[in-house]
């Protein structure tokens, strides 16, 4: 049975240092019902945005820990991005084509600033 204080413990283990308690607390989200995925306490840590400002970041772990994070928003949280209205695809592959967009969006504006300095 999934408690709230569980799900935010898991959800802390995806910024773990270690690879492997990465891989182990995906897998278990992969079994944690989606309602409490959406829950306020996690959503600064799953927002997309944030999930960009960190997969930027310098630090191996942090480009990783983003990496683990994105991968279950596409595959648990993807209603998250279908609210995004943007996008103009209504087929099942539309959350993986709105994830992709953003990346490439916010990978633009990286390698403009990157021009710039």
């Amino acid at each position: 049975m999934w408690l709230a204080p569980h799900v935010e413990s898991v959800v802390r283990h995806l910024d773990d240092s270690y690879e492997s308690n990465k891989v182990l607390a995906l897998e278990l989200l992969h079994a944690c019902p989606v309602h409490l995925l959406q829950d306020s306490k996690y959503s600064n840590s799953l927002n997309i945005q944030r999930i960009f400002e960190q997969a930027s970041c310098v630090k191996p772990t942090e480009c990783t820990s983003a990496a683990y994070k994105l991968l279950l928003v596409i595959n648990r949280l993807s209603s998250t991005l279908l609210t995004d209205d943007s996008v103009e695809v209504e087929r099942p592959e539309r959350a993986s084509y709105i994830a992709l967009s953003r990346i490439a969006s916010e990978l633009a504006q990286q390698v403009r600033v990157c021009e710039d300095s």
